[in-house]
Order: C-alpha cells, then sequence, then structure tokens
C-alpha cells in the first residue's frame, strides 16, 4: 500500500522550483548566447574595416594608376604640341633664310618640269590610276632630282640640319605632289589622299608620333626611333597665300624615353605607396583586431562578473527559500504530530468510554437474559426485560459506534467506503452541541467506487469543514439550520457535497484558520476543494476505483 502525506500538495517535490539550479543553467546559457553575439558582431566590425580598407587601398591604387597614365598621355600630347610649334618655326625659319636663293628657284623648276603632267590629268584619281601619268611623274622626278636647283637645295638643307635631330624634309606643292624630299625615291609621290596634307594645305598643321623600326635620314639609315612628323603649310613670302607643304620628321626618342621613364618611375612609386599603404591597412587593422579582441574580452568578463554577482544573490535567496521550506516542512511535521496525538487522545477516550459503559451493560444483558429465560421457562415477570435488553443493545451500538470512529487507523493509505467514512462523521458530529441547532442529512450514493486514502485524513476534513460552518465569532449570523451532505459518483471521480442553508462562501473563508489545513487535508487525498455559494465540493479524483 502507498503512504501519503496529507500536509503536502501532490507533486510538491516534483515542482519544488530550485531557484539556484535553474538560474545556473539558463544564467549561463543566456551569457554565452550574449557573449558569442558580441564577438559575432565585433568581427562583422573588424570585416566592414578590413573591406572598407581594402576598397580603399584599391580606389588609391587605381586614382595612382590613371593618373600616371594621364600623366603620360598629357606628355606625349605635349611633346607632340611642342615639336608641332617647333616644326612650325622651323618652316618658317628655313623659308626665311632660302626663299629667294634656294626655295623660289627650286619651286619655279620643279612646277615646269611637272606642269605637263600636271596637264595631262584633270583630277587626282586620273593622275593616280593614268599609265601615262605614272610615266610623266617618274621622267619628271629624274629630272628634278638632275637638276642644279635640287642639288643645290638638297645640299642647303642637309648642311642646314646636319646634327640636329631633324631626319626628314619633304616639300609638296599646291597639287600634293612631293617635289622634295631628303629620301630622294619619295619624290613625285602624291600625297593629295593624305590627311595630314590635306589639314596643312587648309592651313591647320598637323602632327603624329610615329615608331619606325628602320628609317632613312638625312644621315643615314637610323633604327628603333620614335619620331614625330608635322605637315606644315608652306606660304608665300607675304603671307598671302599657301604655295605648298612642308612635311618635317624629328627625333624624339630621347624625350619618348624620359617619359617611359619618369612613367616607370611614377608607377614604381606607386606600387611602392601601395605596399606602404598595404602595411599602414594591416597596421591598422591589426590595432582594431586588438581592441576588438579587448572589446570582447571586457565584454565577457562584465558579463561574467555580473554573472558570479547574481549568482551569489540567487545562492542566497535559495538559501532563504530552503530555510523556509524546512520551516514549512517542520510546521507540517508539527501539525502531523498533533492530529497523531489528537487522534490518540480520541482512541483512548474512545477505549475508556467504552469499557467503563461496557462493563455495566454487559451486567444489566446479563440480568435481563435471566429475566427473559425465566419468562420463557413460565416464570411471571413485569419487568420489561425486553425494553431493558433493547436499551442495551442501542448504548452498544453507539459505543462500537464511538470506537470504529476515534479508533486511529495509521496513516497508510488503503481502499476505503467514503460513504461509510461521511456517515460515521455525520453520526459522530449529531453528538456535538455546536450542532444543536443544526440537522444533518446523510444521503450515501449507491454502488460508489471505493477509494485509496488515509481515512483518518478524510475523517478530519469533513469533520473541520462541517465545524467551520457552524462555528462563528459573529453573533449576528446564525448557524444554518440544516446541511445536507450527499455522495455522488461522476465519471472516475469521488464527489462530497455540502448544501447549507446559508452561504458557504461567507463562511469559508481565506481567514478562517481552518481552511488553509482543510485544503492540504484534500490535497494531500489528491483531491480539490470548491466552494461557491450555499455548497461545498470535495472531488477526489486519484486512487484504485472499487464498488463499495
Amino acid at each position: 500500500m502507498k503512504t501519503s502525506n496529507p500536509w503536502k500538495r501532490p507533486g510538491d517535490q516534483a515542482q519544488r522550483f530550485h531557484l539556484l539550479r535553474y538560474f545556473t543553467v539558463t544564467g549561463l546559457v543566456a551569457f554565452l548566447i550574449v557573449a558569442v553575439a558580441v564577438y559575432r558582431l565585433e568581427r562583422r566590425e573588424s570585416d566592414f574595416f578590413r573591406q572598407v580598407q581594402t576598397e580603399q587601398a584599391l580606389f588609391v591604387h587605381q586614382l595612382h594608376e590613371r593618373f600616371a597614365r594621364e600623366q603620360e598621355e598629357s606628355a606625349r600630347k605635349d611633346l607632340l604640341l611642342a615639336h608641332e610649334l617647333e616644326h612650325v618655326n622651323l618652316t618658317r625659319l628655313l623659308a626665311n633664310a632660302l626663299w629667294d636663293s634656294h626655295l623660289v628657284p627650286f619651286r619655279a623648276r620643279a612646277r615646269d618640269i611637272f606642269a605637263p603632267c600636271h596637264r595631262n590629268a584633270s583630277d587626282a584619281a586620273t593622275v593616280s590610276a593614268s599609265p601615262g601619268a605614272s610615266q610623266c611623274r617618274a621622267d619628271a622626278t629624274r629630272r628634278i632630282i638632275a637638276s642644279r636647283e635640287f642639288r643645290a637645295l638638297d645640299a642647303k638643307l642637309a648642311a642646314t640640319t646636319s646634327k640636329t635631330t631633324l631626319f626628314k624634309i619633304k616639300i609638296f606643292d599646291e597639287q600634293g605632289i612631293t617635289i622634295y624630299s631628303s629620301e630622294h625615291n619619295q619624290i613625285g609621290e602624291d600625297k593629295r589622299n593624305n590627311a595630314g596634307w590635306s589639314s596643312a594645305i587648309r592651313g591647320r598643321p598637323a602632327s603624329e608620333l610615329t615608331y619606325r623600326d628602320k628609317f632613312s635620314a638625312f644621315e643615314g639609315v637610323v633604327e628603333n626611333r620614335d619620331l614625330i612628323s608635322s605637315y606644315v603649310p608652306m606660304y608665300d613670302q607675304r603671307g598671302s597665300g599657301i604655295i605648298g607643304v612642308f612635311e618635317i620628321y624629328s627625333d624624339v626618342t630621347p624625350l619618348l624615353k624620359n617619359i617611359r621613364t619618369t612613367a616607370a618611375n611614377i608607377a614604381a612609386s606607386t606600387a611602392a605607396n601601395r605596399a606602404r599603404l598595404e602595411e599602414a591597412a594591416a597596421r591598422n587593422q591589426h590595432n582594431v583586431d586588438a581592441a576588438a579582441y579587448a572589446m570582447v574580452a571586457t565584454t565577457v568578463g562584465l558579463l561574467a562578473g555580473l554573472y558570479v554577482v547574481l549568482l551569489l544573490i540567487v545562492r542566497r535567496a535559495q538559501g532563504i527559500l530552503d530555510a523556509q521550506a524546512r520551516v514549512q516542512e517542520q510546521a507540517i511535521r508539527r501539525e502531523e504530530r498533533w492530529h497523531r496525538e489528537k487522534m490518540s487522545v480520541l482512541a483512548t477516550m474512545a477505549a475508556t468510554v467504552g469499557h467503563e459503559i461496557g462493563n455495566p451493560l454487559a451486567t444489566i444483558a446479563g440480568i435481563a437474559d435471566d429475566i427473559v429465560q425465566r419468562q420463557a421457562g413460565g416464570a411471571a415477570c413485569g419487568c420489561r426485560a425486553d425494553i431493558i435488553l433493547e436499551q442495551v443493545h442501542r448504548i452498544a451500538a453507539k459505543t462500537r459506534q464511538m470506537e470504529d470512529f476515534s479508533t486511529a487507523r495509521g496513516e497508510r493509505a488503503e481502499l476505503t467506503d467514503v460513504n461509510a467514512v461521511v456517515q460515521a462523521v455525520c453520526e459522530f458530529l449529531s453528538f456535538d452541541r455546536r450542532f444543536a441547532g443544526t440537522a444533518l442529512e446523510f444521503r450515501p450514493a449507491a454502488a460508489l467506487p471505493a477509494r485509496e486514502i488515509v481515512a483518518d485524513h478524510l475523517t478530519e476534513a469533513i469533520m473541520n469543514l462541517l465545524q467551520a460552518q457552524v462555528e462563528t465569532d459573529d453573533s449576528a449570523r446564525q448557524p444554518p439550520g440544516r446541511i445536507v451532505v450527499e455522495t455522488v459518483g461522476r465519471e472516475h471521480d469521488v464527489l462530497i457535497r455540502m448544501t447549507s442553508d446559508i452561504r458557504a462562501d461567507s463562511v469559508i473563508t481565506a481567514t478562517n484558520p481552518r481552511v488553509e489545513s482543510i485544503r492540504r487535508r484534500i490535497v494531500g487525498l489528491n483531491g480539490t476543494l470548491s466552494v461557491s455559494n450555499t455548497v461545498c465540493e470535495i472531488i477526489l479524483s486519484e486512487g484504485a476505483l472499487q464498488p463499495s
């Protein structure tokens, strides 16, 4: 058989809230989550800083590269523009120096020689495509090269440009025909379809930078040179009209080499700056990571300190709760001891009463039996022995009833007839003077299931509940005139209902000292207590169910 503690609610041991244990686990988990979250946030911040530095370094590197590229392109443009202006000035200088002495005679001679070729062709396409025109230019070229004016001009230009960066000079007439070139095999070529000549003949100089593996210059063939060629309009001496075009080639290899060297130096400086920037970024990233780790460590340390402080507080609170639980358990044990002592006193009182009354009753019963036997033998007697015997039996029944009610049954739970317990309580309380003005009516249910409970605890709970309804410190309130106690079987529950003619909820209040004791008793029986209006109900829900 299982035991039951009436002063503890069901599952008290399982439901006891272990504050220290739960705080230790949940607090540690919560702080670990916060620490991990802080660490991840710091890592994301560090990664973001690294990404920003990488993007900034890439931006600066691209900016430097673009600057170096633009600087090199600008240097090339400036070089081209400067040499174009130089070629314009040089053309004017040569024209001023050689106009009367060399250029005018040579130009007149070349015009006379090429005049037949121009008359035989009306346009450039015809001149270029006609075999006769080509032969005419070839003959004219040989005649020009053999002319005294050409030799004088060629010698003068060679002497004038000696030991300079001028590598070639070409002169075109207004028809686009090459009438002079320091490279003699180019005399007679038609350049009317050349964009540079077309621009110069309209008065706009044109220049370009080219690279030549081999190039024929005044002083011979040169190799691997960077050249600037310019087409420059040639004006007459009065400057009133364009009478031809100069094409001048000058060597800019050293200057372009310097530009490339400068660009390479800038690229090297850019690379060095990028390396220094990356080193600075690495140092900054290291400092940021160190600061992040310090921040995480500080945060974790503060969280750990906070956890320890809270743990000490909770531990102190757990000690207080344990102390309160021990005090409550001691109070429960005291109530249990008082209950056992009270029931023991009742049992002793009932046994004493039974003994003191039983002996006289036995004597009376013996005499009454003797009288009855004599009357049965024919002897006359007017003592009404049957009435004496009836009353003796009645007294004996009440005595046994008192003994059965007050006998201590122990603390072991056993199958109990709930109807018998309730009936015994109602009959016993009928002798209580507090119920002198209150009628107790018991209405048992048929075939009520038995309950595996401690019968003494149910007895005490019902007694206290009924006594609480008739006891009052308020002289203005009268006890109920009638209380109906009935038992009901409802599915798997056993219900004990007490209905009075006054409001039970105004009597069984939280301030009543018996209420908590009654409730603990009922809860200890795996039951519940409810009070509403004029009805009090005890519901016994658990235990083996057996027919009474």
